[in-house]
């Protein structure tokens, strides 16, 4: 005996409901005020969440899919949300990691960035900032850097798509949250 399709399709929309009720609750408890939206999309995952944060301020994801490649560091949303959104994108890794407080960012060119880092040192100058200069393979420093750091910040220049080297090198191995942000 076969089961009725619709009666499946059913049983799949409620438990996508119940899930997404449950995670705009949890993340109301944790971050009152926030705006949250738990509207289901349609159509494939990545492309979805890209074409329904085209007007969000930021985008976040989790770092793993749930097809039959679970094992991979980097599940398939997470490598192509970042390289697609217009907006800030959060690739939050296994929450067991240890949060710090360091915010480590990385740039190719000190001198091409200086004024962006400028303008938060002078938003917040309370907040200690240092700046150091790291010979050496960007993708390997910045995930070695990762281990100690609450958040690995990168940038994607405007218009470009597709993997980056270092981004997905990054994304891939990374030990917490990363932040990549396109550029102006």
């Amino acid at each position: 005996m076969r089961p009725d399709s619709d009666h499946i399709a059913d049983l799949i929309r409620s438990e996508r409901e119940q899930a997404l009720v449950t995670a705009a609750s949890r993340a109301a408890i944790r971050a009152p005020g926030l705006v949250i939206d738990a509207d289901p999309l349609e159509g494939p995952p990545a492309q979805a969440i890209v074409e329904a944060g085209s007007s969000a301020l930021m985008l976040v994801v989790g770092s793993r899919g749930v097809g039959a490649f679970t094992a991979m560091t980097l599940g398939s949303v997470s490598r192509y949300v970042p390289a697609h959104a217009g907006c800030p994108v959060v690739v939050v890794r296994d929450p067991s990691a240890v949060p710090h407080g360091q915010v480590v960012v990385g740039v190719g060119d000190p001198d091409d960035c200086a004024e962006a880092l400028g303008v938060w040192r002078d938003k917040y100058p309370g907040v200690p900032a240092g700046q150091e200069v790291v010979p050496g393979r960007p993708a390997r420093i910045l995930v070695g850097l990762s281990a100690r750091a609450g958040l690995v910040v990168i940038g994607r220049h405007a218009g470009l798509q597709g993997p980056g080297p270092v981004r997905h090198a990054v994304l891939s191995h990374a030990h917490g949250p990363i932040a990549i942000v396109p550029s102006s």
